[in-house]
């Protein structure tokens, strides 16, 4: 009889990416009117376009016999979205994936972060939902208060959060900065390729007085960015015994997705910076200008020598790309760039054309030796 409960063993391991109810990026607005969370959602949008900022609502009152449960309104492009309560859990986080900012009417929904908006007449609803503060980020003042009012202080652990005025004009970019901190970079160096047409293993090709792979990996270390090695699982002790973090294909026969999305099963939580092993034009300075250019807003941040064509192994992928890499595979889409080219990547053109370059062949590598 099937109890319900899980075998031991059975099942391998998967991490799971730190999110609540809804997103990775959520925040829900207490202490307001509903229609205040909705005026400082769309100012929100305004700050982050192009990309998208999502409100998720409970259906108010009027609405309810009609059709109930939850609304999502995604800002760009104005669409909105019901999920009735009697389809069960609501997949949240397939449909919010690609939202730079989930932002939640603290009203009537609960969420893992909270913005703290005083308003008059408001008091006793905020002391109601005192339970729900478990990470308070900001107190956010209209135009209506020139200071936090005593009152609040009465709720404990508001009395040393940052206040942000919304009269100062960099109210916007300080909000945003707490609420969607850039999550930590990890180098990923693709080396699971079967090397066909290079007749030998390209992770193992000598540019620069090492094995590429070893010369990729070092360089990002060098920078102070923790580096692991994707490869397929009869390479992996070789890895590990030079010393690197091996993240074996858990994912096979879908090319380079697959190593990227075993990067993201090992760490969901990071941005990777995926970069293959065989571009031997490739230095530190290609390293630092993706890093100093990232948009952590969008999907991902990768080179481009043109807007058709992001190069999606010369990249950071951030973690709101995970769910839409298997939405594509889904879809049937095992191809990186397409993957790319049905979100927004952040594009950023190379201050040298060559460190793009990838070799397949022994008369190509002749070209670098």
């Amino acid at each position: 009889m099937n109890t319900g409960e899980q075998e031991p063993g059975r099942h391998g391991k998967l991490e799971k990416p730190s999110a609540g109810r809804f997103g990775r990026q959520e925040l829900a607005v207490l202490g307001t009117t509903c229609s205040e969370v909705e005026r400082l959602c769309a100012g929100l949008t305004q700050r982050f376009e192009p990309y998208s900022v999502a409100l998720v609502d409970a259906s108010h009152a009027e609405e309810r016999e009609a059709i109930p449960g939850i609304r999502i309104v995604v800002h760009d492009g104005h669409t909105e979205v019901r999920i009735p309560d009697a389809h069960g859990e609501p997949p949240f986080y397939t449909i919010l994936s690609s939202a730079a900012l989930i932002v939640v009417n603290g009203n009537h929904l609960t969420a893992t972060r909270q913005l703290i908006v005083p308003s008059e007449g408001k008091e006793d609803s905020l002391r109601k939902r005192a339970a729900q503060l478990t990470s308070p980020l900001a107190i956010w003042l209209t135009p209506s208060f020139q200071e936090v009012p005593e009152w609040l202080f009465g709720i404990p652990g508001l009395d040393a959060l940052p206040v942000i005025r919304e009269a100062d004009p960099a109210c916007w970019e300080q909000l945003a900065a707490l609420a969607c901190p850039p999550p930590p970079i990890r180098v990923l160096v693709l080396t699971g390729g079967k090397s066909k047409r290079m007749g030998s293993d390209k992770s193992l090709m000598n540019y620069h007085g090492m094995p590429q792979y070893q010369w990729m990996a070092q360089t990002a270390a060098s920078l102070g960015l923790p580096v692991a090695v994707s490869c397929r699982q009869e390479q992996s002790r070789l890895f590990r015994e030079a010393g690197f973090d091996a993240i074996e294909d858990r994912v096979t026969g879908i090319g380079p997705l697959g190593g990227i999305i075993s990067a993201f099963m090992h760490d969901p939580d990071s941005a990777w910076l995926v970069v293959a092993c065989d571009m031997p034009g490739w230095t530190a300075d290609a390293y630092q200008q993706l890093a100093e250019e990232r948009n952590p807003r969008s999907i991902a941040t990768c080179f481009a020598l043109s807007e058709s064509r992001p190069e999606p192994l010369a990249a950071i992928w951030e973690p709101a790309s995970y769910p839409l890499i298997l939405s594509g595979l889904s879809a049937g889409i095992d191809c990186p760039r397409s993957i790319l080219r049905r979100s927004r990547p952040h594009l950023v053109v190379p201050r040298h054309p060559t460190w793009t370059d990838n070799v397949n062949t022994p008369e190509e590598a002749g070209k670098y030796r």
